[in-house]
């Protein structure tokens, strides 16, 4: 098995990773999946791409009359296609896709870090914390970007060297747009206008090609464009300019630092006193390592992956406070992703406080002090999640729990012989997608 392993440069350690993050995702599924209205929503459009109602969009957006891309229905049609409509197969599909995310958080991890010891450490928090579970697992379309935003990082982190590696970087960026839009968006722009700090040269060609990459994924909304004389852009330009539902300046920034400050302690502590106590840490810790930044310490050769890890970790956070899209209202997964920027920077701090000792107090290194901290209450607030949400699940709106009073009522009928042409199941149009799609695949 070893020789096997090694011929295909596969380790051992690596496997394990492997099978521990198949597991975490899958394990006792039947009680944790959700089923959804944004799945019954979806289930219904891709049911139609697969009878050959192509679509050029996606769902809509947080602005009305502004589509997302298609690329989530058309992911999930081979779902569709390999379980014939089945539900449990579409989710499963979608899982899985989401699981490529495992092995890129172990090579990102050894692109950060050279220490046996720290690759590992990034790569088992990256894998377990709760966001990373959680997020995986729950389907919906911003899932997706956890394994394209991890590209992204891999990528940018060896687009200084690369042209191949740069323009995949904004492929990559440019398709979780068409998962989640209200996220990615943010880092096209700048990251644009950095190409030539990334490439350390001015090049047209990595400006052309980066632009053809993103231009490329977003054919089939452009086409849709065309065809509909624009009602897209005017529908944006009509939000932008509707000041009746803007929420102001003072109302923003009084509750969005608030929002991002609990969305990221989620992410990565859970909801609990002593996350918010470890949050106030990790704010402490990136502070330190802007000032490790700013005063030159961090020696030329590891300078560029702490600037560019930074970059990554920050610009959601700037562009949020300035975003009232979606009437001002913000949602946790906007942030779906961003545990995959914010964790390796915080490890890449603390990393460099203990080697170098810059915080030791009476003989005690306060940088391992700060490390066995959050370690634990990182390691807690998986352990407790991984309790909560994947061994003893109590999941009242799971697809087990709306499949089986499905089930019921096909039980009652044959029970009373009730003929088929009489029964009938009416359901209003608002939000009962995800039972309309059940009951019509149960009764199949």
């Amino acid at each position: 098995m070893t020789k096997i392993l090694s011929k295909l440069q596969i380790s051992k350690s690596f496997l394990i990773f492997l099978l521990l993050g198949i597991f975490s995702r899958f394990y006792n599924l039947t009680n944790r999946l959700y089923f959804v209205w944004d799945n019954g929503r979806d289930a219904w459009a891709i049911d139609k791409i697969v009878h050959g109602d192509l679509a050029l969009i996606g769902h809509t957006s947080g602005i009305a009359g502004f589509f997302l891309g298609p690329a989530w229905f058309y992911l999930g049609s081979i779902g569709h296609i390999l379980g014939k409509g089945n539900p449990w197969v579409i989710s499963y599909w979608y899982i899985l896709v989401t699981a490529s995310s495992i092995p890129i958080f172990w090579l990102l991890s050894s692109s950060l870090f050279r220490d046996k010891s720290w690759q590992l450490l990034s790569s088992y928090l990256l894998l377990l914390i709760p966001a990373s579970i959680h997020w995986s697992s729950f389907v919906w379309n911003p899932m997706i970007t956890i394994p394209l935003m991890a590209g992204t990082y891999y990528c940018l982190l060896k687009a200084r060297k690369s042209r191949v590696f740069l323009v995949t970087s904004f492929f990559l960026i440019a398709l979780a747009l068409q998962f989640e839009f209200a996220y990615a968006v943010f880092f096209i722009p700048p990251l644009f206008l950095l190409i030539p700090w990334i490439r350390k040269k001015i090049n047209l060609k990595d400006l052309l090609y980066s632009a053809i990459a993103v231009s490329a994924t977003l054919a089939p909304q452009i086409l849709f464009e065309l065809r509909n004389k624009f009602i897209m852009t005017k529908s944006l330009i009509a939000a932008l300019t509707d000041k009746s539902k803007s929420l102001s300046w003072i109302d923003l920034w009084q509750s969005r630092p608030e929002a991002l400050f609990t969305t990221t302690q989620n992410q990565i502590f859970g909801n609990s006193v002593i996350a918010k106590l470890s949050m106030m840490l990790v704010l402490i810790i990136l502070g330190i390592g802007v000032f490790l930044l700013l005063s030159k310490k961090i020696n030329k050769k590891n300078s560029y992956k702490w600037q560019i890890s930074f970059i990554l970790t920050l610009i959601p956070y700037f562009f949020f406070m300035l975003w009232r899209g979606n009437n001002g209202n913000f949602f946790d997964y906007y942030l779906t992703p961003h545990f995959v920027f914010v964790l390796p920077t915080l490890l890449l701090i603390i990393q460099y406080i203990v080697k170098e000792k810059i915080l030791s107090f009476k003989k005690v290194n306060f940088g391992l002090a700060i490390l066995g901290f959050l370690l634990i209450t990182a390691n807690l607030a998986s352990i407790k999640h991984i309790k909560d949400t994947i061994l003893f699940v109590d999941n009242q709106a799971g697809m087990k729990t709306m499949s089986i009073a499905i089930a019921q009522l096909y039980n009652w009928q044959d029970q009373d012989g009730i003929n088929q042409g009489v029964f009938r199941i009416f359901t209003p149009n608002r939000e009962t997608e995800h039972y309309d799609y059940l009951i019509h695949w149960q009764a199949k």
